[in-house]
């Protein structure tokens, strides 16, 4: 199937590029999600119309996307668990702990934008974290994961 891109999608194309997917993709994700439409002559039509606007609003996001980065990037980020005497941790440190972190400084961000070496920490240290915060934005932040002091 022939769709036309409403947004940048990695891996995929940029938009108002017309890509041939496969029925299912397009139909059970692109299209549900307002991400493409079926490229018909109508549709490309009208596209070319509204293009402006999408570019508009995509370069929006973006500077909002490079907004919330550089705040990030100014940020100390300290996940504190309990840990063993060894510093390993009973668990671990998931996206989801990250994202609580940043929420409670006052930011939004999906855990799926967040991705941890190994997909998980599992000792106390320091860690490279890369947040993916728009198609043309990741930032590489550092972490660090201490010991819970017990009192």
């Amino acid at each position: 199937m022939q769709v036309i891109l409403l947004k940048d999608i990695p891996n995929l194309g940029k938009l108002g590029e017309i890509i041939k997917v496969k029925n299912g993709y397009a139909r059970n994700f692109l299209i549900p999600k307002n991400k493409a439409r079926h490229a018909t002559k109508f549709v490309i039509k009208e596209f070319e119309e509204k293009r402006i606007k999408l570019e508009k609003t995509a370069f929006t996001i973006f500077l909002n996307a490079k907004k919330i980065g550089e705040e990030i990037k100014k940020l100390n980020i300290n996940i504190i668990k309990k840990s063993g005497v060894d510093g390993k941790l009973f668990g671990s440190v998931t996206n989801s702990d990250i994202v609580k972190e940043l929420e409670k400084k006052g930011l939004k961000i999906e855990k799926n934008k967040i991705k941890l070496p190994n997909n998980s920490i599992k000792k106390i240290g320091n860690y490279y974290i890369d947040i993916l915060l728009h198609s043309k934005l990741k930032i590489n932040k550092m972490i660090s994961v201490s010991s819970e002091i017990k009192t």
